[in-house]
């Protein structure tokens, strides 16, 4: 698995693009259900995770079902 990002800016606007890459189907699992947590931190964001960081956005959850 790997995340590519892409930040572009236009007029003013900043675009921000981000994907991650799976090479091996079910890497994740199968049928599972799962929720994406995603907001914006000031400065680099962390490695890792830790439940610590400060978000300067809105934090937005979207649960889906990871397929075959």
């Amino acid at each position: 698995m790997f995340q590519l990002n892409s930040v572009s800016t236009h007029s003013g606007l900043t675009r921000a693009i981000n994907d991650w890459e799976v090479g091996v189907p079910g890497f994740f699992g199968k049928n599972k259900p799962t929720t994406l947590t995603a907001y914006l931190v000031k400065g680099t964001a962390p490695r890792t995770v830790t439940g610590h960081e400060q978000p300067i956005s809105k934090v937005v959850f979207e649960t889906f079902t990871i397929g075959c």
